[in-house]
C-alpha cells in the first residue's frame, strides 16, 4: 500500500511551536502526519486494507493484520529530528545541544590502560548515548588487541636490548603492597613476612616445583589475601569460562605480560612484569594454583588486580561482588538467604538463575575470615553453585570446593552414609571438569551459608548499547525491538578504589518502564493519538531500589515489538549520582537512542503516576529459551503443571517428583502438592523449621 509517510519538515516544525512536538512520540494514523509545506495539514488517511506503515518522529509503528482480521502492532525506532529543531531546555532538563549523540557513537569506545587511563576516560568521556547498539563483544575485542599490541610491541623493544623488562609504574618494592606506600595498623596481612621477603620472575621459575596429585585444580591462597579474587576466578571455572583467559598475551622471554579487568562499565587493560613476591624461606606469598604442578597464572592476574587498584592491600580488602563484576564483565548482585524463609523457594529461585546461565558464589559472613568451621567449611570463603536435583523428596545442591581445606562434613557430604548408598545414581555423578564437587540439602546450604552472590554470564550473540549520564545531564535511554527477547538493564557508577581522592559509591537504583503501543480499531479511518499525553499507558514494569552498590542490575524476561520501553536512574537528593555508566543488553537486535528534552518532560510527568504492570512475564524454572534445551534438568514450561508434550526424558530426569498427589487439607480442603515437598513437610514436622 503505498501513502504519504508522514515525514516531518523540521523548519515547519520549529516555526509551530512546542505544541506540535506532541504526536511525534507514540503514534498516530497517518491521518494525523504533518504535510512536509504544511505544518498544520493533515495528510491523508489510509485504511488497514494490508499494511500501513507511520514513521512518527523518533519512532515507526507498523500494523500488520493477523490472519484472523485482528492488528498486531509492532513499535521499532528511527533517526530521531535534527536537535537543533527542539525547542530549549525545561524544568531542569538537559538541553537539546545536550541530548546530541556523541561523535562515533556508534563505535565501540577506545579501551583505557590502567587506572590512570580509566580516569582520563571519563574527563573527556561524551555524556548522552556513547555507544549505539552492537555486539557485546565488540568492546572486548578491542581492549584485546590493544593489550596484545602493547605488549608485544614492549616484547620486541626488551628483546633488542636482550633484558626483560621491569615496571616503572608499580616497581617490585614494598609500596606496591600497601595503599599509602607504608603498612599502617589495619593492613589485613602479615607484615613480617613481607619485610623479610624478595621479589622473583615468574618465568624464571619463582613459584617452585609440581605437587600434588593433579586430580584437581586447587587454589592456594598466599600471605597477601586476595580470596575474593581467587573465589571469581573459580566461579569462572564453574561457568565454564576458563579465567586464564584473562591474561590476554604474555612473553616469558621479556617478562612482560597483559591482562583485562572490566571498570565502571567497559573493559580496560593493564601491562606489567612478571616479579612476583616470595618469602624468605622461598615461599610463594601471592596465590597459587596446584594441579599435578604449580600454576602462577593466579599470582600473575592477582598481581595485575593490585595494580589496577593501587595496591595488594586494596585487592585484601575488596568483597566478592566486585571482583565477580571485574572478571566476568556484568552485572553481579546478592541475594541473601535470610530473605527466602521457605527454603523450597531459595532452591527454585537459584535453580531458574542457574539454568539460564547465572555464575553463582555462595558465602558464609559471620565468623572471622578463614575460620574453619565444625561443618568442615571455611568462613569467608566462597564456594560456586554448580547444580539442583530433586532425589527421593530431597532438593539438593551442588558446589564445588575450590580451596585445599574446606570440606563439608555433613548430610549428603563426600563421606557421608546418605552419599555412600547412593554413589552409583546418575543424578548424582559430579559435573565434568569440577573441582572438589559435594552435595547438601537445601537445609543444611540456608542453614551454613549466609548470602549468594549472582552474575549473568551473557552469551556473545547479545547486543550491547549504553549513555553516560551524570547529575547535570540526566538521560533516559528507550529501546524496541522487532522481535521477543529478553533484556537486561546494567547501571555502573564509578569504582572509588581507582580514585585518588576521596569518594563514596552513591545510593542508586534502577526503574525499567513500558509504554505499549495500542493498534487502531480496524478499517478505522480518521483516528488519532490523544497528544494531552502521549505517554498514557506507561507502566513500572520493574525496579531495583536504591542501595548502596557499585553497579545495579534489572532484568526483564521478555520485551514486546509492540512496546517501547524507558530507563530511568534513581538516587537520593542528599547524595545524588554524580557519573554513571548505563547499558542496556538484549537478545535481539534492538533499536535505541534517548528521548528528547521535550519528550523527557512528558515522561517524568507521566511517570509520577505510573502504575506497576501486572501482566509481567516472568523467568520460569526451566530458564531462558536459549539455553532450554541444553539443560541438564529436565524441558518443561512449568514443574507444577505435569509433563510438556514431547518431552521424552520426563521420568528418566527425576522430574516426576513434581508429580503432585491430592493431600486432605482442613482449611482448604484437597489440595495436590508435590511428592518431595510432602516429604518436606513430613521432616518439618518434628522440629522447629
Amino acid at each position: 500500500l503505498t501513502g504519504y509517510p508522514g515525514q516531518v519538515n523540521a523548519g515547519a516544525l520549529q516555526a509551530a511551536g512546542a505544541d506540535l512536538l506532541h504526536p511525534q512520540l507514540l503514534g498516530r494514523t497517518q491521518s494525523n502526519a504533518l504535510a512536509p509545506s504544511q505544518s498544520h495539514a493533515l495528510a491523508p488517511c489510509l485504511s488497514h486494507a494490508a499494511q500501513v506503515q507511520a514513521p512518527l518522529g523518533g519512532f515507526q509503528f507498523k500494523f500488520e493484520p493477523k490472519i484472523d482480521g485482528s492488528s498486531v502492532e509492532r513499535a521499532s525506532l528511527v533517526a530521531p529530528f535534527p536537535q537543533e529543531t527542539l525547542p530549549a531546555q525545561a524544568s531542569g532538563l538537559p538541553s537539546s545541544a545536550s541530548m546530541a549523540v556523541a561523535p562515533g557513537a556508534s563505535l565501540p569506545p577506545t579501551a583505557a590502560q590502567g587506572r590512570d587511563g580509566v580516569a582520563q576516560r571519563h574527563q573527556r568521556a561524551s555524556l548522552g548515548l556513547s555507544q549505539e547498539p552492537i555486539g557485546c563483544t565488540m568492546q572486548l575485542d578491542e581492549c584485546i588487541a590493544l593489550c596484545r599490541r602493547q605488549v608485544q610491541a614492549i616484547a620486541a623493544e626488551c628483546r633488542s636490548k636482550g633484558q626483560k623488562f621491569c615496571d616503572p609504574d608499580f616497581p617490585a618494592d614494598e609500596r606496591c603492597f600497601f595503599k599509602s606506600g607504608r603498612p599502617s595498623s589495619v593492613t589485613p596481612f602479615d607484615v613480617s613476612s613481607i619485610s623479610q621477603g624478595s621479589w622473583r620472575r615468574a618465568s624464571d621459575g619463582a613459584l617452585g616445583q609440581s605437587r600434588g596429585d593433579g586430580s584437581y585444580q586447587v587454589l592456594v591462597p598466599g600471605k597477601l589475601g586476595g580470596i575474593h579474587l581467587q573465589g571469581a576466578l573459580a566461579s569462572m571455572q564453574a561457568a565454564k569460562k576458563d579465567p586464564r583467559e584473562l591474561i590476554v598475551w604474555r612473553e616469558p622471554e621479556a617478562g612482560v605480560y597483559g591482562v583485562r579487568f572490566f571498570k565502571d562499565g567497559e573493559w580496560m587493560y593493564e601491562v606489567l612484569d612478571d616479579f612476583l613476591p616470595v618469602s624468605q624461606s622461598g615461599q610463594p606469598l601471592c596465590t597459587t594454583c596446584h594441579a599435578g604442578e604449580v600454576q602462577d597464572w593466579p599470582a600473575l592476574l592477582e598481581k595485575a588486580y593490585a595494580k589496577v587498584h593501587g595496591s595488594y592491600e586494596a585487592v585484601a580488602d575488596g568483597a566478592e561482588e566486585e571482583t565477580l563484576e571485574d572478571v566476568l564483565g556484568t552485572s553481579v548482585c546478592r541475594t541473601d538467604v535470610s530473605e527466602f524463609p521457605v527454603w523450597g523457594e531459595l532452591w527454585q529461585n537459584l535453580r531458574s538463575k542457574r539454568n539460564r546461565g547465572y555464575a553463582l558464589l555462595a558465602v558464609r559472613r559471620r565468623e572471622r575470615q578463614g575460620e574453619v568451621l565444625t561443618s568442615g567449611l571455611l568462613s569467608g570463603y566462597s564456594y560456586p553453585v554448580t547444580r539442583f536435583e530433586v532425589l527421593e523428596g530431597q532438593t539438593l545442591v551442588e558446589l564445588q570446593n575450590p580451596w585445599p581445606q574446606g570440606e563439608w562434613r555433613g548430610r549428603w557430604g563426600p563421606q557421608s552414609l546418605e552419599l555412600l548408598q547412593r554413589r552409583e545414581n546418575p543424578q548424582l555423578q559430579p559435573s565434568p571438569k569440577s573441582c572438589k564437587p559435594f552435595w547438601m540439602s537445601i537445609q543444611d546450604f540456608c542453614q551454613h551459608f549466609t548470602q549468594v552472590v549472582e552474575a549473568r554470564v551473557l552469551p556473545p550473540s547479545w547486543q550491547s548499547a549504553a549513555v553516560t549520564i551524570s547529575e547535570e545531564r540526566p538521560s533516559y535511554p528507550l529501546v524496541s525491538v522487532s522481535s521477543p527477547g529478553q533484556a537486561i538493564f546494567v547501571l555502573s557508577q564509578v569504582d572509588p578504589k581507582l580514585r585518588t581522592q576521596s569518594e563514596h559509591l552513591s545510593p542508586i537504583g534502577l526503574r525499567v518502564y513500558r509504554c505499549r503501543i495500542v493498534a487502531p480499531p480496524l478499517h478505522a479511518t480518521g483516528v488519532k493519538q490523544n497528544v494531552s499525553s502521549p505517554f498514557k499507558n506507561l507502566e513500572l514494569l520493574a525496579e531495583k531500589t536504591i542501595t548502596k552498590a557499585r553497579s545495579v542490575m534489572v532484568e526483564v524476561a521478555k520485551l514486546e515489538p509492540n512496546c517501547l520501553y524507558v530507563a530511568s536512574v534513581i538516587s537520593t537528593p542528599s547524595n545524588p549520582l554524580k557519573f554513571a555508566v548505563l547499558r542496556i543488553l538484549t537478545a535481539t537486535a534492538p533499536r535505541f537512542r534517548e528521548l528528547s528534552a521535550p519528550e523527557s518532560s512528558y515522561f517524568l510527568k507521566a511517570e509520577e503516576t505510573a502504575e506497576r504492570a501486572v501482566d509481567t512475564d516472568s523467568f520460569s524454572s526451566q530458564g531462558s529459551l536459549e539455553n532450554h534445551y541444553a539443560l541438564p534438568t529436565p524441558v518443561r514450561n512449568d514443574p507444577m503443571r505435569g509433563q510438556v508434550p514431547g518431552a521424552r526424558d520426563w521420568e528418566a530426569s527425576g522430574a516426576s517428583e513434581w508429580q503432585g498427589s491430592r493431600v486432605e487439607c482442613e482449611e482448604f480442603g484437597d489440595i495436590k502438592i508435590p511428592h518431595f515437598l510432602q516429604d518436606l513437610i513430613k521432616q518439618c514436622g518434628n522440629i522447629n523449621c
